[in-house]
């Protein structure tokens, strides 16, 4: 039997007797569901895990104390609507799992095979990868439970063969994903201080305050009523999530094949996402014979802290469709590929700080905040939201006790339309490693996809990260 131990672990050196609420910005509630991200690290010799964990405890800890809110909870306030509290006894779950003892060998593979062999694709390690965080992404998630607040992160960390794994669950209310990526690092420069002894890392209170994202209080008179999120769309059939390589050469070459003829630019992103577009669309419509004048649906997550909006912890995203959208048609083959890698610029530069205004008026006028909720599953299935992870900027990261080799985002439940683009790693003996991709795809008909000649022309499979759920 696998050992476990679970804790309550405190914020450290936090004197603060009183409760602090921290009221919930209008575009915090487009979604909740649990993110989860595993870091991964070698432990080369099973006598250094014990002071691996007391060095990470510790500087997790000292994080808390800094980042307060993340030992929070999401409670209703005066307002209608949500805050993050944190009160003097205020504590956040640690989990410490065991799987490296000689019995656990049918549990999950050694760090030096999943590396070697697998490229630490997650299901490659374990058949229950989801095990490795406190609550899988299909665990319940909404924060308006009477009597039960849901908190904001919950931690836990794995120790296999040869190596250790840090599990991280963070509400989405709480966090995009480089706002996960800003509370990994603050982390691991936290036990990095813990383990050299040296200066703890300074932390600006303000990337806690959500307030220039809140505006003032509306009239009753002025709220409006929020229609329920969309039903799950009924030509949902089950899917698999693939983990797929791209070379920073092929990447290029690719670029190159998309760049527009009149000197217009595009940046590498919107080669690979154009491409990566018509590739899925392509396969996608030999399964459901859509009609291909239709539109052609796509979304992605634009990162606002590079917009102007420096120095955002917590907020930072903004999700995106197209207004004037291609044709399937368009995508799948008609129009030439530098075409549809300017639609994804345009779509990205289209955003700036007036559209986050207008998106905060829009959502601050809802009575009810919680049922601007929506999921993505409720598009149809030729639909496409790419969610771009690469300047997380974890992997490579000291922690003091191991440097992050890789990060992953292990899941119980596949979003049919989510494609995840992975924290770039550095690989020792492969300096060509290039991008690491998570494409979902209709599971009985991967071995389609996987026989593509235009997909294989530049990716590689590295096989699984979720499997349908059952």
């Amino acid at each position: 039997m696998p050992q476990k131990k679970v804790y309550q672990i405190r914020p450290s050196g936090w004197q603060n007797p009183k409760e602090e609420w921290r009221r919930m910005s209008p575009v915090d509630y487009g979604t909740y569901w649990w993110m989860n991200w595993i870091c991964i690290f070698q432990v080369h010799n099973d006598a250094d895990k014990p002071e691996f964990l007391i060095n990470f405890k510790a500087g997790l800890e000292a994080t808390l104390g800094q980042c307060r809110h993340a030992a929070g909870t999401f409670e209703r306030n005066k307002f209608g609507d949500f805050s993050i509290v944190t009160r003097p006894n205020s504590t956040a779950t640690f989990v410490e799992l065991w799987l490296d003892r000689p019995n656990d060998t049918e549990t999950c593979i050694p760090f030096k095979e999943w590396k070697e062999h697998h490229n630490f694709a997650s299901e490659s390690l374990m058949s229950n990868p989801s095990s490795l965080v406190v609550f899988p992404s299909s665990s319940p998630a909404s924060p308006d439970i009477p009597g039960s607040p849901q908190p904001t992160m919950a931690f836990q960390l794995t120790f296999i063969r040869g190596g250790a794994i840090f599990g991280l669950s963070s509400h989405h209310w709480f966090m995009d994903a480089l706002g996960c990526g800003s509370f990994i690092n603050q982390l691991a420069a936290n036990c990095a201080a813990v383990a050299y002894k040296t200066v703890p890392p300074a932390f600006d209170e303000n990337l806690m305050d959500r307030s220039r994202f809140i505006g003032p209080s509306l009239p009753e008179n002025d709220l409006v009523d929020v229609s329920p999120p969309p039903a799950l769309h009924t030509k949902r059939l089950p899917y698999a999530y693939l983990l797929f390589r791209l070379p920073h050469s092929k990447a290029a070459e690719l670029k190159m094949l998309a760049t527009p003829t009149d000197g217009s630019r595009i940046s590498t992103y919107d080669a690979v996402v154009a491409y990566l577009w018509r590739i899925n669309s392509k396969n996608r419509a030999s399964i459901y014979k859509p009609t291909l004048w239709s539109k052609a649906i796509f979304g992605e997550p634009v990162n606002m802290r590079n917009k102007n909006y420096q120095g955002i912890m917590a907020c930072g995203s903004l999700s995106l469709f197209q207004k004037k959208p291609l044709k399937l048609s368009e995508v799948i083959s008609k129009a030439p590929l530098p075409k549809v890698a300017s639609f994804i610029r345009t779509i990205t530069d289209s955003v700036d700080a007036k559209t986050l205004e207008k998106h905060i008026v829009k959502n601050r006028r809802a009575r009810d905040k919680v049922k601007l909720h929506k999921t993505l599953d409720w598009l149809p299935p030729m639909s496409l939201v790419l969610t771009d992870w690469r300047g997380v900027g974890v992997c490579g990261r000291d922690f003091g006790v191991g440097r992050c080799v890789a990060l992953r985002a292990p899941s119980d439940d596949v979003v049919a339309n989510l494609v995840i683009l992975y924290p770039l790693r550095q690989v020792e003996d492969s300096p060509d490693h290039g991008w690491e991709i998570v494409l979902p795809f209709e599971e009985a008909h991967v071995y389609s996809l996987l026989s593509d000649p235009d997909l294989k022309r530049f990716f590689t499979f590295c096989g699984y990260e979720a499997h349908a759920a059952e």
